[in-house]
């Protein structure tokens, strides 16, 4: 599959715009293999993909990241997935032609709103025809559901608009062609610092022809229930704190209990994160007290830590062998003549 991909070219030289733009294209691969070195191995210090095979692009596929970190969420998937995606953006960005031709380059589809105006919002009949074609030519396209970034561990209330765009796509085959909406979760050890460890995770996917005899007798209805699904299944594959009186404090006890696993590959810090969570969740709907006094205590160690200019990492205890501490000591008693001519002077 993937060799046939690459095998859908066209010939270098050929400009990419809206109406080509699920075409493969040379120089935009060009540039991917460059963004994808620099973001994979020397911006990130390590990068953990899971659950790859779960996004089949022989069924059109539209992909659902939390979005956590501005454009370092598009970076993510691009970098992780060997495929020229489709990105869907904010339709006012492509007012103008240079601008918009750029964004085309860039593989980016334009979806308006209501606020962009009434003319505005009929285009929306091309892109998704635009967006049928791309995902039938196995591109995939990825909407990022929140609308918006924000800095924290928790999704927030997904907007109605990729429901819509998968149900209207679905419409403009006749309902004939099955969508799938894979959620994909994105955890950072920390959102912008250099040399980081970025985990990306790639859920089951839905399949929304479950939701078409729903859309018929009531869109809306389909919609909001389409939308709760996602945003339930995108909880299972993210860090969600939903605590968010605490959220400081429990987003701290993250680094002080998981920081030392952030490389770890056979159990990633991502799913160790999340048990943490459930586990706090479970304390305070049943020992209230507990769970507040180990808030509090969270934040005090945060704060006596920030104090001392030392980090968690310090408060490790290493264990090392008895081979270990017997040459160890071996070599102090060696150097105990030098440390006592040293001491005489």
């Amino acid at each position: 599959m993937a060799q046939e991909y690459i095998n859908r070219k066209v010939k270098p030289g050929c400009g990419m715009g809206k109406k080509n733009i699920e075409k493969y294209d040379v120089f935009y691969q060009l540039l991917k293999k460059y963004v994808d070195f620099w973001h994979n191995y020397i911006f990130y210090r390590k990068v953990i993909a899971i659950g790859k095979d779960n996004t089949d692009f022989s069924v059109p596929t539209i992909l659902a990241p939390n979005h956590q970190n501005a454009l370092m969420d598009a970076m993510a998937v691009i970098g992780t997935l060997d495929r020229q995606l489709i990105f869907l953006a904010r339709g006012d960005i492509f007012r103008k032609k240079f601008v918009a031709r750029i964004l085309y380059f860039l593989k980016m589809l334009p979806v308006y709103r209501v606020r962009d105006g009434f003319d505005a919002v009929k285009q929306n009949d091309d892109t998704f025809r635009d967006t049928l074609r791309v995902m039938k030519n196995k591109n995939g396209v990825v909407i990022l559901p929140e609308g918006n970034h924000a800095t924290f561990r928790k999704l927030r209330q997904l907007k109605k608009g990729i429901c819509r765009v998968a149900f209207q796509t679905a419409e403009a085959s006749g309902f004939d062609t099955e969508i799938n909406i894979v959620p994909v979760g994105l955890e950072y050890s920390h959102y912008w610092r250099f040399r980081q460890v970025l985990t990306v995770v790639y859920g089951h996917p839905i399949h929304v022809s479950e939701y078409y005899d729903s859309y018929h007798e009531n869109p809306n209805r389909a919609i909001a229930e389409l939308r709760d699904r996602l945003s339930d299944d995108m909880k299972k594959v993210m860090v969600h704190i939903e605590d968010e009186e605490n959220y400081d404090a429990v987003n701290e006890l993250r680094s002080i209990v998981n920081e030392k696993y952030s490389d770890s590959v056979k159990y990633p810090k991502l799913f160790r994160d999340k048990q943490l969570v459930n586990k706090l969740n479970e304390v305070r709907k049943t020992d209230a007290e507990t769970y507040r006094e180990l808030c509090a205590d969270t934040l005090s160690v945060r704060e006596m830590a920030t104090k001392l200019k030392v980090s968690y990492r310090h408060l490790r205890k290493k264990k090392h062998s008895p081979v270990w501490l017997f040459m160890s000591s071996l070599l102090l008693l060696a150097s105990l003549p030098v440390f006592l001519a040293g001491a005489a002077l």
